[in-house]
């Protein structure tokens, strides 16, 4: 008589040999077409025939033309970091609500954490607004050093 745990293990090998044969006769889709929104994302546009993709490309060069030059400080027994700014904006036409986002680095320089903003104010074409004492939100108590950049506004035509 044959123990009850060998027809187990008998089992569970059979089982694993057509598993491991399955897996070699079914064919998987090639890696770079397993996925249709990411071969699709591959295909270029051209702006000029995509509206969409056209007022994308110059939001985006709007948000390039917006510079922000910063220093800030920690405020609130070290907790929330404060912000003074210097926005230049180098569009023709007026810019608004103006996001604004900062990320903190440790004395390492790894990246510890990152704010995000909306400065709800107009800074005119080809000019420069001075914000003081901008409240950025809590950060990191082992923030030594910050990085902020203009991530998004709106055109204010």
């Amino acid at each position: 008589m044959t123990p009850k745990w060998f027809k187990w293990l008998a089992f569970a090998c059979l089982t694993w040999l057509v598993l491991a044969w399955l897996a070699r006769v079914v064919p998987s889709p090639p890696k770079e077409w397993s996925d249709e929104q990411d071969r699709l994302a591959t295909v270029p546009v051209d702006p000029t025939k995509d509206p969409q993709a056209l007022k994308a490309a110059r939001h985006k060069e709007a948000i390039g033309n917006v510079k922000i030059k910063h220093g800030w400080s920690k405020e609130a027994f070290g907790t929330v970091m404060m912000l003074n700014m210097t926005i230049t904006n180098d569009n023709d036409g007026p810019v608004k609500d103006l996001e604004i986002t900062c990320t903190a680095y440790g004395d390492s320089g790894t990246p510890i954490g990152h704010n995000v903003r909306t400065l709800y104010q107009i800074v005119p074409g080809h000019s420069r607004r001075y914000f003081q004492k901008f409240n950025m939100g809590f950060i990191h108590d082992q923030a030594t050093t910050a990085g902020c950049e203009v991530t998004g506004l709106t055109e204010d035509h």
